[in-house]
């Protein structure tokens, strides 16, 4: 459902259509972009699908790393433990810091923190 705005174009009092149409007119295009949206919506709303979308692909490269560790024949320990970079954390630490995020933020926005 698309939210219904409504302009806000707000001419000053004092002057009259016919005087400064000029300055009306220009001042609703300057103004045609300051929108109200009727309904509030909430942080938790508009943040937690974003974070089921990265968590679905998360567990999507999870499979293909699982794919990829079983047709190399790679151990487990090996595989967790590997890192991209020296100064980077390693996979499973980099996993673990994605899915704690995840969960932090929808606990607190759903607590109204």
């Amino acid at each position: 459902m698309r939210r219904r705005l409504k302009p806000v174009c707000v001419r000053p009092p004092s002057l009259s259509i016919s005087k400064n149409a000029k300055f009306a007119r220009r001042s609703c295009r300057v103004q045609r972009c300051a929108m109200r949206i009727r309904d509030t919506v909430s942080m938790y709303k508009i943040s937690v699908p974003i974070f089921v979308q990265f968590l679905t692909a998360l567990s999507t490269v999870l499979d293909k790393a699982a794919a990829h560790r079983e047709a190399k024949k790679i151990e487990p320990p090996a595989l967790l433990t590997a890192r991209l970079f020296p100064d980077m954390f390693t996979f499973a630490r980099q996993v673990r810091a994605a899915t704690d995020h995840a969960a932090n933020t929808a606990a607190r926005l759903a607590v109204g923190f």
